[in-house]
């Protein structure tokens, strides 16, 4: 099931970045995670489509997150080449 799989992702350490579409998904993929692995995933870089989505995850104790200019599958994979291309 799915949360069994996230929390299995997280705690092993497998994770670079979280995306997330929505506001709803977002709320839905904490209410999933153990307690225990909540402190790592708001570590992650989580990419969202909207600036309200942003600041909703900086409100929920998210550290790292990049704001794609729109949910379109090409500007959030543009992001993160973006995001990656300038780590090295």
């Amino acid at each position: 099931d799915f949360s069994t799989e996230i929390n299995r992702l997280i705690s092993k350490d497998v994770l670079d970045v979280v995306i997330v579409h929505s506001a709803e998904l977002l709320e839905n993929l904490l209410s999933q995670t153990a307690p225990t692995n909540l402190f790592t995933l708001k570590l992650l870089t989580l990419l969202v489509p909207s600036e309200r989505i942003r600041l909703l995850a900086k409100s929920l104790g998210f550290k790292k997150i990049i704001c794609s200019p729109s949910a379109s599958t090409e500007q959030m994979v543009s992001m993160i080449h973006e995001c990656y291309s300038n780590q090295l």
